[in-house]
C-alpha cells in the first residue's frame, strides 16, 4: 500500500492505472519515452508512443530492439509527425535531418508514399530499395521530380517493366526512360550470353584439338 502511495501512477502495478496516467496528458515526453521502452504491457507502451510529439525521441526508439507491435506503432507515429503539412512542427530542415540519420526502410517506404511535402518524399526515397514501392511512386506521385527520383532508385528489370507499362498514359517521358533501361538491360544480358557461348565454343575446339595456338579467329 505504501509503495502504491509513493509511486507515480504511471508506475502503478495495474496496467489500467498506468494507461489512465497516460491519458491524463500530464506526463512529460521523457517519461512517455521511458514507458515506451520499459513498461511490461505492450498496449501501454504503444499508448505512450502515440502521445510522443518529439521526433528525436521516436528516432531514438527506432534505433532500439523493440518488439514488433511497439516498433510498428513507433514507425506509424514518426511517419505522422514527418508527413504532416509544414505549417506544423517539426521544420523541414529538422525532418530532413532526421530522415538522413534514421535506419528504417519501413518508415522511409511510408514517407515516400504518404508525406505531404515533395522534399520529404524525395529524401525518403534515398533509403528505399523495395521495387514495388519505388514503382508505385514512379507511376503515381503527383510531382514529376519525385517520380524521376523513384525511377532512378529502381535497380530491377521488373520495376522498369511496371513503370514503362503503367506510365504510358500518365507520363510519357517516365515511361520511355523506363522502357529504354529495360531494353538496355536485355541487350546487356544478350551480349553476355553471346560472349559466354563464344568462350564455350573456343574451349570445345581446344578440347577436340581443332583449335591451335596458330589458328586465327575472325570476329
Amino acid at each position: 500500500m505504501l509503495d502504491h502511495l509513493l509511486k507515480p501512477k504511471w508506475q502503478h502495478s495495474d496496467p489500467r492505472k498506468r494507461q489512465a496516467a497516460l491519458e491524463s496528458g500530464k506526463l512529460p515526453p521523457e517519461i512517455l519515452a521511458t514507458v515506451a521502452r520499459e513498461d511490461s504491457d505492450q498496449d501501454v507502451r504503444c499508448s505512450a508512443i502515440q502521445r510522443i510529439d518529439d521526433p528525436d525521441l521516436l528516432a531514438g526508439l527506432l534505433r532500439e530492439d523493440l518488439v514488433a507491435p511497439v516498433r510498428e506503432m513507433t514507425v506509424r507515429r514518426q511517419c505522422e509527425l514527418l508527413s504532416r503539412p509544414l505549417e506544423r512542427p517539426p521544420s523541414l530542415d529538422k525532418r530532413l535531418a532526421i530522415i538522413a540519420a534514421i535506419d528504417s526502410s519501413d518508415l522511409c517506404e511510408q514517407l515516400a508514399q504518404r508525406a505531404e511535402t515533395a522534399e520529404i518524399r524525395t529524401a525518403a526515397l534515398e533509403q528505399v530499395s523495395n521495387t514495388l514501392v519505388l514503382s508505385a511512386v514512379a507511376v503515381d506521385d503527383p510531382v514529376a521530380s519525385v517520380r524521376h527520383k523513384a525511377l532512378e532508385q529502381i535497380k530491377e528489370p521488373e520495376g522498369w517493366e511496371i513503370v514503362s507499362r503503367n506510365s504510358r498514359k500518365k507520363d510519357k517521358q517516365i515511361s520511355r526512360t523506363a522502357r529504354e533501361r529495360l531494353e538496355s538491360y536485355h541487350r546487356a544480358i544478350s551480349d553476355q550470353k553471346a560472349a559466354e557461348r563464344l568462350c564455350q565454343e573456343m574451349d570445345n575446339l581446344q578440347a577436340t584439338g581443332s583449335f591451335s595456338s596458330n589458328s586465327k579467329v575472325i570476329f
